[in-house]
């Protein structure tokens, strides 16, 4: 479980990079996401 969340934190900080501008549409989509696995 928590490997899973490291894997995500990284796969975030890479994609930040490349999708700097809609980094804060990214992002929400990404809590949402996040939201979801951790009800689960």
């Amino acid at each position: 479980m928590k490997l899973k969340f490291v894997i995500l934190i990284l796969l975030i900080n890479a994609l930040s990079s490349v999708y700097c501008r809609d980094f804060s549409a990214f992002r929400k989509d990404f809590e949402s996401a996040l939201d979801k696995s951790l009800i689960r």
